[in-house]
């Protein structure tokens, strides 16, 4: 009976469980099936606002800025002439000195003791000509005395052959005759080879003379260069001595450069050598003009030409400008920004700088897109409150049109901008 009992109990609560499942799920049917559906979001393209100008025609002298390095082909080391110690050094490094200034002495006691030398194989072989000429006239005047014993001793023989023959004097006295007659045709015969040698003689020690007088000039030259002056206006770059160093014939001593001819190397790019090139033929003094600042002072410069080797590497070629003003701002060696002015280009468009990308790429605003085009660089330019702008030229761009003046990093073609207009 408690069996049955307990059967039923279990089987009405499965029925009840069962019955709260079912209206669970009518419920939830019910209120999927009547929640209302979810609007639809509609997404909308982005817009940048954008700063642009409006590109206006016009005639500028571009400007390009070029980086070089300070140089003198009148660039001189002096050395020195002999073996000596250095007995003062007044020049210092860095120093501006005047053609004929002393900066550099060497001990000029062995080149003195030298000279003295010098001087006496002067006076020596000085001495030996004035002797050959003396005995020059020695042997002239001997010749003729001579002569005369020999025509004496010739016509003793004569006389003796006579007597011979008449058997008058004996053969030995004969032969004594003719001895002496021969010994005096001997004398004649020295005497003049003597005379005749004169001349080679004489040119010989003229020739040591001449050699004599030579190495005196080089021991006076010599004496000279102890003395080491500034060959011209300069700056002097390098000492590489000090006093009571001993230094070799040929040593550097010092390296000094002219302020006059200093020169500034710099790289032109190949863009701009066509139109460089052209300015170059027609143009007549002054060059093309270029400036510079160097420690807050301006200097001046004049293009005058090319170089004419182009080293490996490089994408232009070097131009030599002349330095016209501020030289004495100027270091040898040391790096110079410049600004080359190039001739007036006409129907061209002055852009800001920032709105290039790259090289030569702008962006154009159409029906509020931008637009990318390629353009050709003519140069850069200021205005007169120092702010740079970009020269351009393209045959697809007219006045009017609307320029991206912003470096827009996600620039593309197509791409919805705002455009303010600062112009």
């Amino acid at each position: 009976m408690f069996n049955s009992i307990a059967t039923k109990i279990r089987s009405s609560r499965l029925i009840i469980a069962v019955l709260i499942l079912v209206a669970a799920l009518f419920i939830a049917s019910l209120l999927i099936s009547s929640k209302s559906a979810a609007p639809t979001k509609v997404v909308s393209e982005k817009t940048w606002i954008v700063t642009a100008v409006r590109l206006q025609q016009g005639d500028f002298s571009p400007e390009v800025k070029l980086f070089g390095k300070i140089e003198s082909p009148q660039n001189t080391t002096l050395t020195a002439s002999l073996p000596a110690f250095v007995a003062s050094l007044p020049a210092r490094e860095g120093q501006f000195v005047h053609a004929g200034d002393t900066l550099l002495k060497l001990d000029d006691r062995d080149i003195r003791l030298t000279l003295v030398q010098r001087e006496a194989d002067i006076q020596d072989a000085q001495a030996r000509i004035d002797a050959e000429l003396a005995r020059f006239k020695s042997d002239q005047a001997a010749l003729k005395l001579e002569q005369q014993l020999l025509s004496l001793a010739q016509k003793s023989v004569k006389r003796f052959e006579s007597l011979r023959a008449s058997n008058q004097v004996s053969e030995i006295n004969l032969d004594e005759k003719r001895q002496t007659a021969y010994q005096a045709a001997l004398m004649v015969n020295a005497r003049d080879l003597s005379l005749n040698d004169h001349a080679n003689r004489l040119a010989q020690l003229k020739a040591q003379n001449l050699r004599a007088e030579a190495l005196r000039d080089q021991a006076r030259l010599d004496l000279e260069r102890t003395n080491i002056t500034a060959p011209f206006d300069s700056r002097i770059a390098k000492i590489t001595v000090s006093v009571n160093d001993r230094v070799q014939a040929n040593s550097p001593l010092i390296s000094l450069y002219s302020l006059e001819h200093l020169e500034v190397r710099a790289q032109i790019p190949a863009r701009y050598l066509a139109t460089v090139r052209s300015a170059l033929k027609q143009a007549a003094e002054p060059f093309l003009q270029a400036t510079a600042m160097i420690d807050g002072n301006p200097v001046k410069l004049s293009l005058t030409r090319l170089a004419g080797e182009v080293n490996t590497g490089r994408g232009g070629i070097d131009g030599l400008f002349e330095v016209s003003e501020g030289s004495l701002a100027l270091e040898l060696g040391r790096p110079i920004e410049l600004t080359l002015q190039l001739p007036l280009i006409t129907q061209v468009y002055s852009v800001p700088t920032q709105s290039l990308f790259g090289n030569n790429r702008i962006y154009l605003i159409k029906d509020d897109r931008l637009s990318s085009l390629d353009v050709d660089r003519m140069g850069e330019w200021q205005n007169e409150q120092g702010q740079s702008f970009v020269l351009i030229r393209s045959p697809v761009i007219e006045t009017g049109n609307i320029l991206m003046s912003a470096q827009l990093p996600n620039a593309i073609s197509g791409l919805k901008v705002n455009p303010v207009l600062t112009n």
